[in-house]
C-alpha cells in the first residue's frame, strides 16, 4: 500500500504518507486500518500528505464514494476536529476541493495546503 501512517501521540495528528499512485480504495484502506488501532484516539487531527503522490485515475465518481465511505465508517469526532490536505499538484488539489465542498456536511473542518508546514500550523492553530 503506499500509504503510511505515523502517529504523533503529543501533538494529537495522525498522519498519512502517500507516494506513487494511489487510488480512492488505497485511501479508504488507510482510513479504516487507522480506525481500528489502540493507539489511534478518535480526537486526533489528521494530514494526508499527497506531496509524492498522484490519484489513479481519479474521477468524480471516486470522490463521492470517498466521501461517503468516510462519512459512514468516520469515529467519532469532536467539534473541533481538523483534517489537513496537502498537495502541490493542480490535478490533486482540485480532486481534494471537491471532496471538501462534498463533505462540507461532516463535522469536520478541512484544509487544503501546499507544504506540510502549513498543514500542521493550521491544525495547531498556529496559522494566524
Amino acid at each position: 500500500m503506499p500509504i503510511k501512517t505515523k502517529f504523533n501521540s503529543t501533538e494529537g495528528i495522525v498522519t498519512h504518507l502517500a507516494s506513487g499512485m494511489v487510488s480512492a480504495r488505497e485511501i479508504i484502506a488507510a482510513f479504516e486500518y487507522v480506525t481500528v488501532l489502540p493507539r489511534y484516539n478518535s480526537g486526533m487531527h489528521a494530514i494526508w500528505n499527497f506531496t509524492d503522490a498522484a490519484f489513479e485515475d481519479m474521477t468524480h465518481e471516486d470522490v463521492a464514494w470517498l466521501q461517503h465511505e468516510t462519512t459512514r465508517l468516520r469515529p467519532p469526532w469532536g467539534p473541533d476536529f481538523r483534517t489537513a490536505f496537502v498537495s502541490r499538484s493542480d490535478s490533486e488539489l482540485q480532486m481534494l476541493n471537491l471532496f471538501k465542498k462534498m463533505a462540507s456536511h461532516q463535522p469536520v473542518t478541512f484544509g487544503i495546503f501546499e507544504t506540510i508546514e502549513q498543514a500542521v500550523a493550521w491544525i495547531k492553530g498556529e496559522d494566524g
